[in-house]
């Protein structure tokens, strides 16, 4: 995940992450297909929690979503269920570069030239490095994500 690109982040409402530059690499990601959805939650979409991204019934794939503050509108749909929570680093999570918002094109980011199109967003963040934990305390699997900052945020 060296290098996966928050290529939306909207102030005051989401980051957006999940397409790899790496054309080969998303086209093995995208091969994997789609996730079912999950039951609906109750559980609100306030600061830090982290959901799929989806446009429509079973769409979940490689995207997922983190909250800006608390977000009302967001788990009406049903691939809109929230995975999990940040809850070390939400400095880090609300410093996130937002001034490009929608700009990025998808489909140019996942492209043949998805990472000589990013060289267009010079002040995009990424992801440094990801490990997955599990929430059972004591097995050992561990998430971890650091956040490649352009405006130099210490973590």
């Amino acid at each position: 995940m060296n290098g996966l690109p928050m290529f939306r982040a909207i102030p005051n409402f989401l980051i957006q992450f999940g397409i790899q530059p790496d054309h080969e690499l998303h086209m093995k990601w995208e091969a994997a297909g789609n996730i079912k959805d999950d039951p609906p939650s109750k559980i609100p979409f306030t600061d830090g929690i982290l959901s799929y991204a989806g446009y429509g019934k079973d769409s979940r794939g490689t995207h997922l979503f983190m909250a800006l503050g608390n977000q009302p509108g967001l788990g009406k749909s049903p691939w809109e269920v929230p995975v999990g929570k940040v809850v070390k680093g939400l400095d880090v999570m609300h410093a996130v570069y937002t001034g490009y918002g929608d700009q990025v094109q998808q489909g140019s980011l996942r492209g043949p030239g998805g990472k000589q199109y990013l060289s267009k967003f010079p002040r995009l963040d990424s992801f440094r490095k990801c490990v997955v934990q599990s929430a059972t305390p004591g097995n050992g699997d561990a998430i971890e994500y650091e956040v490649e900052h352009q405006q130099e945020v210490e973590l």
